[in-house]
């Protein structure tokens, strides 16, 4: 059993604001007068941070009674600013303040477990081999879900970059992203509203404003609404988290022996062997359609329904000569 504590910090990471960002009062850019045909002045530089910290554990066990395994748990937190590690370098909700992005990384994955056995079956002599050489494998792979991050395309702060975060209330573990919507409910009809809507609406004074125009999304004991004009969401980047993965992948051996250095091997393969739902995070733009569902499969979601994961279950046979 091997047990360890990795700690990771990274500083001085490349990221951009804009130096150019509308003064949020008044519209005015900072550079007009100088630059007045620029709208965006992003200025590379290296402000950004990262830090990681996780517990690892690994158990193996090799040939314990004709079985075989290895299980490994990581209990982990990686924080950076937008956009994360090893995702490019985007330009900062709030150049002003560009540590107010500093959240989960994209690929931050707080729980992760996996078991791989394998289990020779006792073997007996017997005509053609019948009841020599079988052998069971497995994998198994769990991992909590992924972050997501909660920002429109609307220019709600007046900064001009169009990646805005809504205010929100309650706890983000009801906003855990589900192969259906997280209910909106339309400014249009605010007597239809949850009383959390209207109740988050009145206490910023957007009641009349933000609310209207933009709605309310409520699920759970919690609501996300749109903030006050020119001012940036109190929600902080990749507050939420995507669904759980869990897949069973399965197979069964059959080693033929034909002669001393040749061997034949029959493989029975079943991925996703439960033919379990796993759904993947996307639809994070309040103001797009669906928004919080998870409605397709990893391997879809991502263009590769042939060899990614998260699909059915798949069956596969195979033939293998080992010499």
């Amino acid at each position: 059993m091997d047990l360890n504590y990795i700690g990771n910090h990274g500083g001085r990471l490349p990221g951009v604001v804009d130096l150019n960002q509308p003064n949020q009062t008044t519209g005015a850019l900072p550079l007009a007068a100088s630059y007045p045909y620029l709208a965006y002045v992003d200025y590379l530089q290296n402000n950004e941070i990262s830090n990681y910290n996780g517990l690892e554990a690994t158990l193996t066990a090799r040939n314990f009674h004709r079985l075989s395994f290895l299980a490994g748990y990581s209990y982990s937190h990686a924080l950076t600013e937008e956009p994360g590690t090893g995702y490019g370098v985007a330009v900062a909700q709030n150049s002003i303040n560009p540590m107010a992005d500093y959240g989960p990384t994209n690929f931050d994955v707080r729980h992760h477990f996996s078991f791989t056995p394998s289990y020779t079956l006792p073997s007996k002599k017997s005509p053609l081999q019948l009841l020599e050489g079988w052998s069971l494998q497995s994998a198994i792979l769990a991992t909590s879900g992924l972050p997501w991050n909660a920002s429109t395309t609307t220019n709600l702060s007046g900064d001009l970059e169009k990646k805005d975060r809504w205010d929100f209330f309650g706890n983000p573990a009801d906003f855990t992203q589900t192969s259906s919507v997280i209910p909106f409910y339309s400014g249009k009809n605010i007597a239809a509203m949850p009383a959390a809507c209207t109740a988050a609406a009145s206490s910023l004074g957007t009641t009349a404003t933000s609310l209207v125009k933009f709605g309310c999304y409520a699920q759970g004991n919690s609501v996300m609404i749109a903030p006050p004009p020119n001012t940036f969401g109190t929600a902080s980047r990749n507050m939420f988290r995507g669904p759980d993965y869990v897949d069973w992948d399965f197979s069964l051996f059959k080693n033929i022996r034909i002669k001393e250095r040749l061997t034949a091997q029959f493989r029975a393969e079943a991925f996703n062997i439960l033919n379990h739902k796993i759904l993947y995070q996307q639809n994070t733009n309040p103001n797009g359609a669906s928004f919080g569902c998870a409605c397709e499969t990893p391997d879809q979601a991502q263009t590769n329904p042939v060899l990614g994961l998260g699909g059915a279950r798949n069956i596969q046979l195979g033939l293998k000569l080992i010499f």
